[in-house]
This record gives structure tokens, sequence and C-alpha cells, in this order.
């Protein structure tokens, strides 16, 4: 159809899927229902009715149906052009998620996510995904990207560093005491806060500048002051500390570093799901020598956190790992270490 030059041409095929589409619907959803009334009313007059073998409606034939002459409709009126490859058609006939935008979605609508999908993988739409997944998991998630940019040009202070890959140090003050309140409310106690009553400005220094000092030059790179706040912790006492478990890659260096872990009992930190703190500072340690079931039932929270640039590999083979872990231990296996 697309390739004919002439209208009647490409008219003659749309009428002919038409017909064909349209008349497996009412072959497969109505024969029985005009089969039946005809033996009725044949039977009033004392005719023999139609011997009829009644058809099984398949599943979902409306929706394959009107999927199909939306794609027909589409290419005829060359809105979008067909399809090169047959799965690629198949995917669009049966991906029935398209219900929750409504009844019909147009082919167009869908053409280029199927063609390539990759135009659709943003770091905003990564996240957007997560946080609706989580969300319907009843999982909390907290976007500080999307916050960060909002509040970069209304902070007092940088969030971010000229020189430096990570948060800036205000900034992973920020996300720490926000984590902390994360965990208070999905715990449903009080937990042993982080806190600043003075803020100092200096040359960046530390995380702030890593990049700079990555690359070993002869002179400091010219930056403005940054905020260093002075970071205290509340008293233990009248308060829980949970046991929380971090899986995450070097955003979360930051807070373990300025020690969020004193609010949690035990405070662990799985560093990409390989290195094991704050015990491998004392001794090579690592997750696969670990009884991951054992560990997951003396942590009371799992946070896992991802940067744009990790989170296609969100977890790093932690989530697979877990539940195929605590699947063997409700089928009575005995799990071992965890596999990296």
């Amino acid at each position: 159809m697309d390739q004919a030059r002439e209208v009647w041409k490409r008219k003659l095929v749309l009428i002919a899927s038409l017909l064909l589409n349209l008349g497996l619907l009412v072959y497969f959803k109505y024969s029985n229902f005009f089969i039946e009334n005809l033996n009725a009313v044949l039977g009033a007059f004392g005719v023999q009715g139609i011997h009829w073998i009644k058809l099984i409606l398949p599943i979902g034939i409306s929706f394959y149906t009107f999927e199909t002459i939306t794609y027909v409709v589409d290419v005829y009126r060359k809105v979008h052009k067909p399809l090169n490859n047959f799965w690629d058609y198949q995917l669009y006939i049966i991906l029935f998620p398209k219900l929750i935008a409504g009844p019909i979605v147009r082919y167009h609508d869908l053409a280029g996510q199927i063609e390539d999908r990759s135009i659709e993988e943003t770091p905003d739409n990564r996240l957007q995904g997560l946080y609706r997944f989580g969300l319907g998991r009843g999982i909390p998630v907290l976007d500080f990207h999307r916050y960060f940019l909002e509040q970069k040009s209304k902070s007092k202070y940088p969030l971010y560093p000229q020189f430096g890959i990570h948060w800036s140090e205000y900034g992973m003050a920020l996300a720490g005491d926000s984590l902390i309140r994360s965990i208070e409310a999905h715990c449903g106690c009080r937990l042993p806060r982080v806190f600043w009553k003075e803020v100092v400005w200096k040359k960046p220094e530390g995380n702030d500048v890593d990049i700079a000092q990555g690359m070993n030059l002869f002179w400091d790179m010219p930056s403005f002051k940054m905020a260093y706040p002075k970071l205290e912790f509340e008293s233990e006492k009248g308060k829980r500390r949970p046991g929380v478990l971090v899986v995450s890659d070097s955003f979360y260096w930051g807070l373990f570093n300025f020690g969020i872990s004193r609010s949690f009992d035990p405070g662990h930190f799985w560093f990409y799901n390989h290195e094991v703190y704050p015990e491998h500072f004392e001794r090579p340690t690592t997750v696969k020598q670990l009884n991951l079931v054992e560990e997951l039932n003396r942590h009371d929270v799992v946070v896992i956190m991802a940067t744009e640039a990790t989170l296609p590999r969100l977890g790093w083979g932690f989530i697979e790992a877990a539940a195929q872990a605590l699947e063997q231990e409700d089928e009575g296996g005995a799990p071992g270490g965890v596999e990296e």
C-alpha cells in the first residue's frame, strides 16, 4: 500500500484490509448470536434449525482488530511509514499496555518508539519510570536530581561544584538530611538527625575539586568559594537507629564520609554491590563473601542509589540476587553468597 502511487490502488488495499479484519471480528464475535436467534425464529415456525458448532471467542480480538485498522489507516494516509520488521508490527498489535492511554491509540503515536526505543531513554524518562514503578510497588523514591535542578538557582549555597563530579558538600548535607527523614517516615520512628548551626565559606576542597585534582594540573583552577556546613548529629537518647543497608555508586561516599551511619545501627554501604563498608577499611570484604538472606534480615531498610549514568544498572545485580535468595529461602533452600 505504501509503495502504490495510484490512489485507487491504495484504496483497494485499504478496503480489502478493512473487510478482512472486520469480517473476522463479526464472524467470531457475532456468529453465535445470529445463528441462535435465527434458529429461534425457525423453531417458532416449526422449521429445523441450522446445525452449528459454537465458536470460542479469541481473547482480545476487538483490540487486535482495531489496532490493525489504526495501522492500516495511518499507512494509507501516509501519516507514517509501515514498519519494516514483522516482529515490530506484532509488538504494536499486541501491546496491551496501550489500553492505559485509552481504547484506541493511533499507530503514528507509537511508531517512533517501536522502531527506535532509545530516543525515549532520557535521564528524565528513566527517573520518571523509576518513580512510577516505586510508587506502584509502595516503594518510596527520592529524586534528588530533579529537586537539585529546581533549587539550583534558588539555593543560598551552591549545590554543585565547578570542578567536582558529585554534589557539593552542602548538597550532600541536604541529601543526607532528606534521606534520614525519609527513613523516619518509612519506619515510623525518630532517628538522630544531622544538623548544622554554621556554614563556612572557603576555597573548594575534597569532593568539590576531585575532577581538578585528578587532572594533576600545575596550578589551581580559579573557582568561586564553596559552602561547608559544620555538621552535627542529635543525641541518640529517646530515638531509634534502624539497620540500613545502602547499595550505591560513588555519590553515597559523601554521605558516608560525613558520618550518616551514626543514624543507623547497623549502617552498611555496599559500593557498587561489591565492596562492603566499613568492614573493607580493616580487611578486604566483598559482597560475595556474605550470606545475603542474613544481611537482609539484620537490616530494616535497603536503600538503592543511582545517578543518571548508572540508572540502567540500578542495584548492580543486588535486586535480582535478593529476589532469588529470598525465593530460595521460601522454598526451603540454603542460599549462600551473593553473585556479583
